[in-house]
């Protein structure tokens, strides 16, 4: 079940944590050039995607990776946005003591994403 945690770094350098956005709200909140906007998506599923794409405009390629996922490590520049896509190393029993798992990034002038399926300590 997906879940989004929205957090806001106002121009004071106060943060707060937002209830949900619609893609106006977000829109609105990421464009605010005195601020930064935090989303940190677990499990996304449709309507994350179609928040992420209306709402912060990310490029369809940039979406598609997110829908897609098990994408190779790489930067992606897009006008406006970089996406990263880094695995960090986890503990399991059954890949001999480690597994990688998939985090996506994306950086725009106002917000920053971070996209992930499970529990991800280098996020909480």
């Amino acid at each position: 079940m997906a879940s989004i945690r929205t957090l806001l770094r106002r121009d004071d350098g106060s943060v707060v944590e937002l209830p949900e956005l619609d893609s106006q709200a977000l829109a609105r909140e990421a464009s605010n050039p005195a601020s930064l906007l935090w989303l940190d998506i677990t499990d996304p599923g449709p309507s994350e995607l179609e928040l992420l794409e209306q709402g912060l405009r990310l490029h369809p390629l940039a979406v598609e990776d997110i829908r897609k996922r098990r994408q190779r490590t790489k930067v992606d520049a897009y006008p406006g946005l970089y996406v990263i896509v880094a695995h960090e190393a986890v503990a399991s029993a059954r890949r001999n003591g480690a597994a990688l798992r998939e985090l996506h990034i994306v950086a725009t002038r106002g917000a920053v994403v971070s996209v992930h399926w499970t529990a991800s300590a280098a996020i909480d």
